[in-house]
C-alpha cells in the first residue's frame, strides 16, 4: 500500500502523460489534501521531485499515455535529480494547470470527500462542448439529481472559475456552449423532479443516435419501458441531440413493431 506522499507522486505524475488530464485535477487536489502537506511542500514536491522525472514525457513524440510504472517512478524520485531546465520549461507551459490545482486544493482543504464526485463530474463536463458526447453523462445526472440545486450551482461556478483559463484547445467549449449546456441541465433538473421515470432516460439515448434500431443491442432494454417514458423524449433530453425528432420517430416505430 502506498504512503500518502507516494499517492501524491502518482497523482501529480499523471498530469505529464500524453493524454487529456485536465478532468483529473479535482482528484489530484484531493490526494494533495489527504497528504496533509502544506501548499509550499506540495509545490516543492511538484517542482523538485515529480516534474524533473516525468516532464520530458511531454516532449517525447511517442510519450507515455497509459501511466508511469510506480516502481520506476518512486525509484527515480528517490534518486533526487532535482529541477532541470526541461522540467522548468514544461511547468511554465503548464502554469494554468497548477493554478487550477492550487485553487482546488484550497477549496477541498475545507470540504469533505463527498464533494469530490460532484467536482470531478463537473470538471469532465467542463471540457465537453456537447454533453451528449459524454459517455458517463447519465451517471452524472443521477449524481446531480441527488444534490440540492443550489449546491450544484455553487460547484459549477467553482469549476468554471478554475477551468476557464484551461480551455484553450481546439474543440474546447466556448462560453456560449457552456451556458447552453448549463441551461439544459437546469431544465433537465427541473423536469426530472416532476417525472417518476426520469431515471430511466438513459435507455432512450440510443433512439437519438441510431437510424436502424434493429442493429442496436441496447434497444432491447426498451422492451419493458412504460408508455410514460415517451415524455422523456419530448422533454429536455431531446435538446441534447442534433435531431430531436429522430428520437420520437424511433420510439413510435419501435412501439409499433412490438405490437405486431
Amino acid at each position: 500500500m502506498n504512503s500518502p506522499t507516494e499517492e501524491l507522486w502518482v497523482a501529480l505524475s499523471d498530469h505529464f502523460l500524453d493524454t487529456e488530464t485536465r478532468h483529473w485535477l479535482p482528484r489530484t487536489a484531493w490526494v494533495a489534501v489527504q497528504s496533509r502537506l502544506p501548499w509550499e511542500d506540495i509545490e516543492r514536491t511538484l517542482h523538485h521531485q515529480v516534474a524533473p522525472v516525468v516532464a520530458p514525457n511531454l516532449l517525447d513524440i511517442a510519450g507515455d499515455w497509459a501511466g508511469f510504472p510506480e516502481d520506476w517512478l518512486f525509484a527515480q524520485i528517490r534518486a533526487g535529480r532535482g529541477a532541470t531546465s526541461v522540467s522548468r520549461k514544461v511547468l511554465r507551459e503548464m502554469a494554468g494547470y497548477w493554478e487550477a490545482f492550487r485553487r482546488l486544493f484550497v477549496y477541498l482543504g475545507s470540504a469533505s470527500e463527498e464533494e469530490l464526485p460532484l467536482l470531478s463530474a463537473l470538471a469532465e463536463l467542463a471540457l465537453e462542448s456537447r454533453w451528449a458526447r459524454c459517455h458517463r453523462l447519465f451517471d452524472y445526472l443521477k449524481l446531480f439529481r441527488a444534490r440540492v440545486w443550489g449546491e450544484l450551482c455553487a460547484s459549477q461556478r467553482l469549476i468554471q472559475d478554475v477551468y476557464r483559463p484551461l480551455l484553450i484547445h481546439q474543440g474546447d467549449p466556448t462560453p456560449e456552449e457552456t451556458r447552453r449546456s448549463w441551461d439544459w441541465l437546469e431544465q433537465y433538473y427541473t423536469w426530472s423532479s416532476q417525472h417518476a421515470h426520469a431515471g430511466e432516460c438513459e435507455r432512450l439515448q440510443c433512439l437519438f443516435l441510431e437510424g436502424d434500431l434493429s442493429q442496436h443491442v441496447r434497444v432491447l432494454e426498451l422492451r419493458d419501458s412504460p408508455p410514460e417514458l415517451r415524455s422523456c423524449l419530448e422533454g429536455p433530453l431531446a435538446l441534447l441531440y442534433p435531431d430531436p425528432e429522430l428520437g420520437l420517430r424511433n420510439w413510435d416505430r419501435y412501439v409499433a413493431a412490438l405490437s405486431q
